[in-house]
Parts: C-alpha cells; sequence; structure tokens
C-alpha cells in the first residue's frame, strides 16, 4: 500500500451539504440522518421542565429515519449521554411535513412533542444557532 492509499483510509470523513436543497420537503429530509443540534422549550414556562432541557442549550442527537410508506415517516433521535429520545411521526403534505405524534422518552418518563421544525438559523437571547432543531414539548 502506498503513503496516499494509507492516508485516505486513516482520515475521517466529515459530512457535508455540499447542493442545497430544493425545496422546504427536501431541507427537512437532510436532517432525517444526520447528527443535529435541538433547542427546547416547555410549552408551560411555569410549570416543572426537564431541567438542563430548558437552558436553552443546543443538545446533540443522533438521528435515525423510517419510511413507513403512504407518505410516512418515523424519526428517532437519540443522545446517550443524557438518556433521552425523540420519536416522531410525519406525514408528507405538498411541500410540507405535518407533525402526527410525537414524544419525549427521559428519566422513565414520557413528554408529548406539540411542534418540531428545523431551522437554517435561529436567534434565541442574542445567541445565533445554525443548522438547529426546536422541539415544544409538553410536561
Amino acid at each position: 500500500m502506498n503513503n496516499n492509499q494509507e492516508t485516505m483510509q486513516n482520515e475521517e470523513t466529515i459530512c457535508c451539504w455540499v447542493f442545497p436543497p430544493n425545496t422546504p420537503l427536501q431541507k427537512e429530509k437532510i436532517w432525517d440522518d444526520n447528527d443535529n443540534d435541538i433547542l427546547f422549550k416547555n410549552n408551560n414556562p411555569s410549570g416543572p421542565g426537564l431541567r438542563d432541557l430548558d437552558e436553552l442549550v443546543a443538545v446533540n442527537f443522533w438521528c435515525e429515519s423510517v419510511n413507513l410508506g403512504n407518505k410516512f415517516t418515523l424519526l428517532r433521535k437519540v443522545n446517550y449521554s443524557k438518556k433521552l429520545a425523540i420519536i416522531l411521526t410525519y406525514r408528507e403534505e405538498d411541500d410540507k411535513r405535518v407533525l402526527i405524534d410525537g414524544f419525549l422518552l427521559t428519566n422513565g418518563k414520557k413528554y408529548i412533542v406539540t411542534d418540531f421544525r428545523t431551522h437554517d438559523a435561529l436567534q434565541v437571547n442574542g445567541i445565533i444557532y445554525e443548522m438547529v432543531a426546536t422541539c415544544n414539548y409538553d410536561v
């Protein structure tokens, strides 16, 4: 094996989105199988929240999608260090996704997801988050 082949085998491959998606639906699909950051928002700010998730710190998730047929998609998003999982079911309509059902699982409890969206850039409290998703949930 020559030095070029050896070097190529030892290098890490970094994923990037070279060709931007054409439609909003195509854009959302790039999030399905790529790790991404998520910001969480409790729909009842005066009620109990998920502690560390309500600090408006982006949490990185491993992601996987499964096509269920008939324009339905199941998404799994997991953060192993925080022992947190998000399960979402979407239906594709025209050029957008409609959340059918979703929930968070953490510390043996289940919380209903009421909204899940992706953003190229989002400003929250003076901080700009790029390529981030937002997840609203009910306690």
